[in-house]
């Protein structure tokens, strides 16, 4: 996900793992997570 974050705006890296990591802290609770790791991407288009 790291690539595709990049690739629409790198400068804001860091912003979206922060985010993401206090989303998953709150569903989960602080600590390290044990399982395997999947992800759901979803592209948006507005047309004009």
């Amino acid at each position: 996900m790291r690539n595709e974050t990049e690739g629409h705006n790198s400068d804001r890296l860091v912003e979206a793992t922060d985010v993401a990591a206090a989303a998953i802290t709150r569903h989960f609770g602080p600590g390290p997570a044990n399982g395997k790791i999947r992800a759901h991407i979803i592209a948006a288009v507005r047309n004009s």
